[in-house]
């Protein structure tokens, strides 16, 4: 019987969950992209007045039986009008003024300086609404963690706690009295699912809601039979051209390079083109699926492993005849890729995951295949057999190489053929090699790295669970000779895992779109269940969860099994039924990952659906979920919320048209509130 704790990943930022973490990571004015095509003033944090909120750690006990923290944030008031003088501020009181909208961004699994720096459409269109404009970080991130608990210490981290912090805040600090302002609330990823909820839960503070790239269908109770289709939407997102628009959108593309050329804009004319494709086919899908299996079977011929070592510019030879560190490596990458597909270079993703300034190119997925290799080329792979049912045959161009798959198993067909022969076919070393160039568009992101260690893989990929020590409270205690510290181990538990993970435990969260790949819909291999496993069900049916981890005994964990369908939130939510809620908007791009986990108006939107299939328009669609302003807007063009990004000319028209579809919904709620 195996024994696992379920805890997911919910895109770019949530790296800490699964990693661990730098204490003292700076998040400032660093984390702003300089995007060329971007026209708008940037802002950061140094133009913002901070402070910060007492707090109870504890909504939900009678007033003043909880410890409380200080929750930081920060406020731009430029965008308000000025009254100059007392007479005018009576003056003005007196006619009733409406009180300025304020623009709250529902902190989510960072510092709130991230959301700062990136949040473009709240800083674009605060102006037009001489709106205020909010940040407030999430309890247990940033400069927001509680301070001196030696017990339960973990406890409090919560989506529901964090979901009355923010509504505390509003109608205490930002909103108070009886006339009450306009409150559109914003967010992304795990953050829209907070805005939405705001929304659904308090809705006498909040007007309205946009909710981008937030997978509420990723629940088990919703996406029970739906467990591979994050990969899904990968392998159709690599099935598009360099740029992804080109194929409906060549034209546009290029009337657009031609004409009101300004500084900096040849190069982008340059980018815009796409790679010359042979009879208009990607063969970058196949050859990924192709490659996996041929270097399985090449690390159990490669006797000294330098081979391979040399074709993937290893550090060190794979050890023991073991593909399954390479294979693991290679697949890393293709989620955050997908994430970061943005129509411009950005630091968005990398600076997240690795707490470096350095830049992804312009749609990094497909620029992996088309501009950072030959991995578009035809190397004479050919497949027979059936794919779906991952029982089918490869054959390998001029090496005659014949391979046998069965789900996980892959043996050769007919002559046996040598190492030697492989090393000297060029369409084997082609493959490869394409393979290896691909992936350094994230291993050497810096353009510093000379040799690859495998064993350093994609720090936010789908399938590095988080991992703890397995040692007793005890041994522990034992180890620190009578010196332990409940209070400093608290704080260094807090520091080190951020939010995202402590309320994973709490709330049982758990987000099951990601959990299995290679079962026949996508690039990858070797299947991550076993043959027969299409259902979350049957997925943990011979699984006993246990309870998350408290080697210490003092972080408050609950000691019951953790349960792995999330019923708590299920029921606390409602899942995605939207029966009785209003106002809010959900944006998905379907480049991102994270989009078959959204809110559509029929359920989950799958990428073999041929409803998606006919989406690959640049044009934004909105689904009307409710007769209440409840709406699915789709983008068919967009990563991870690229739509909550700064407005840039390099945007597809998607991308455009759905943030002015926006802003017509945060106008109407606007007005609807005022009157």
């Amino acid at each position: 019987m195996k024994s696992m704790v379920l805890v997911l990943l919910l895109g770019a930022p949530l790296l800490r969950a699964i990693t661990e973490r730098e204490q003292n990571v700076p998040i400032d004015s660093d984390g702003i992209d300089n995007i060329e095509g971007g026209s708008h003033l940037r802002y950061s944090i140094d133009n913002l007045t901070c402070g910060f909120f007492d707090q109870p750690l504890n909504h939900f006990v009678p007033r003043g039986k909880s410890p409380s923290y200080q929750e930081r944030y920060c406020v731009y008031d430029g965008f308000v009008p000025k009254l100059e003088d007392e007479v005018q501020l009576l003056q003005e009181a007196n006619r009733n003024r409406k009180p300025p909208p304020i623009f709250f961004y529902t902190g989510n699994e960072s510092p709130l300086e991230q959301y700062i720096n990136q949040t473009g459409l709240m800083w674009e269109l605060a102006p037009k609404y001489n709106a205020r404009v909010v940040f407030v970080e999430h309890r247990y991130e940033g400069l927001s963690l509680p301070n001196n608990l030696s017990q339960d210490c973990m406890s409090y981290a919560s989506t529901i706690q964090a979901l009355a912090d923010y509504a505390r805040i509003l109608e205490i600090q930002f909103n108070p009295g009886n006339n009450k302002a306009p409150v559109i609330v914003f967010g992304g990823s795990y953050g829209g699912m907070l805005s939405a909820w705001m929304r659904m839960k308090y809705p006498h503070l909040v007007a309205g809601a946009i909710s981008a790239s937030a997978p509420l269908g990723a629940f088990p109770q919703i996406a029970n039979d739906k467990i591979d289709s994050s990969a899904r939407v990968l392998a159709a997102g690599l099935s598009l051209p360099y740029p992804p628009t080109a194929a409906e959108n060549m034209d546009r593309v290029k009337e657009r390079a031609l004409k009101g050329l300004h500084n900096g804009q040849e190069k982008r004319k340059l980018d815009r083109q796409p790679v010359k494709q042979q009879q208009n086919y990607n063969h970058c899908p196949n050859n990924l699926l192709a490659a996996w299996p041929l270097v399985s079977w090449l690390a159990q011929r490669d006797t000294d492993g330098t081979f391979l070592q040399q074709m993937f510019s290893l550090c060190d030879p794979l050890p023991d005849k073991d593909a399954a560190p390479l294979l693991e490596w290679a697949q890393g990458i293709w989620f955050d890729l997908a994430e970061g597909s943005f129509p411009y270079p950005s630091s968005y993703i990398p600076f997240a995951l690795l707490h470096q300034k350095v830049n992804l190119p312009a749609w990094p997925m497909q620029a992996a295949c088309w501009r950072n290799s030959r991995l578009y080329k035809d190397w004479g792979v050919t497949f027979s057999g059936d794919l779906h049912d991952v029982r089918f045959e490869i054959n390998y161009g001029d090496s005659n190489i014949t391979l046998s798959i069965d789900w996980d198993q892959v043996r050769e067909v007919g002559n046996t053929t040598s190492l030697l022969e492989a090393q000297s076919s060029n369409d084997v070393i082609g493959l490869l090699t394409s393979v290896r160039d691909a992936v350094s568009i994230w291993y050497n992101i810096t353009k510093q790295v000379s040799c690859y260690n495998v064993s350093e893989v994609a720090p936010n990929h789908r399938f590095h669970k988080r991992k703890f020590k397995a040692q007793d409270s005890g041994s522990l205690r034992s180890d620190l000779h009578g010196r332990f510290s409940p209070a400093l181990e608290c704080y260094k538990e807090m520091k080190r895992s951020g939010s995202w993970g402590p309320l994973c435990c709490n709330d049982e969260m758990n987000l099951v779109i990601t959990e299995a790949r290679g079962v026949g819909n996508d690039f990858f291999w070797p299947p991550s269940v076993p043959r027969g496993v299409r259902t979350y069900a049957e997925m943990i049916q011979n699984v006993t969860p246990i309870p998350c981890p408290d080697p210490y005994g003092i972080f408050g964990y609950s000691k019951e099994p953790y349960d792995p369908w999330s019923t708590r939130l299920h029921t606390h939510f409602g899942g995605i039924s939207m029966t009785g809620h209003s106002n809010i908007l959900f944006s998905n791009g379907l480049l991102d990952p994270w989009s078959a986990g959204g809110v559509y108006k029929s359920n989950l939107l799958l990428p073999n659906d041929g409803v998606f299939q006919g989406l690959h328009k640049d044009k934004a669609l909105v689904q009307n979920i409710t007769g209440n302003d409840v709406v699915s807007l789709i983008i068919p063009f967009g990563g991870h919320h690229t739509d909550l990004m700064y407005s840039n000319s390099s945007d597809p028209v998607c991308v455009t048209e759905a943030r002015e579809i926006e802003e017509r919904y945060i106008a109407k709620w606007i007005h609807e509130w005022e009157n």
